[in-house]
């Protein structure tokens, strides 16, 4: 049981630093007192696939991410053969998961 759960958090602070990283590394964003302002950059180009990748955002975190997340969970407690204690803490961990996800990219993204 001490083996699982070390593994464990090795995987919860790799995990935690991927989304840390994130911002800076993967996507270069550009220091918050930078912005001019929501519809220009830095350099003064306006990137056009910006709007379209907000608006693909919005639709998604209203509609699509719900339904998934609650498709997989339907499709869990059919499948699993586990306790009911069990399906319910995998259910807790999973939406808090999918919550910080969510609040991450949200705030990536706008």
């Amino acid at each position: 049981m001490g083996n699982f759960i070390s593994k464990i958090k090795k995987v919860v602070v790799m995990a935690m630093r991927v989304i840390i990283a994130l911002p800076s590394k993967i996507f270069a964003t550009i220091a918050p007192e930078n912005y001019i302002n929501e519809y220009q950059t830095l350099y003064g180009v306006r990137n056009p696939d910006f709007f379209l990748i907000k608006g693909i955002w919005n639709i998604a975190r209203i509609t699509i991410i719900p339904i998934a997340v609650l498709i997989g969970l339907i499709v869990y407690f059919k499948k699993s053969k586990n306790s009911t204690k069990k399906k319910v803490l995998v259910t807790i961990l999973t939406i808090a998961i999918v919550a910080v996800i969510y609040c991450i990219v949200n705030k990536i993204i706008i």
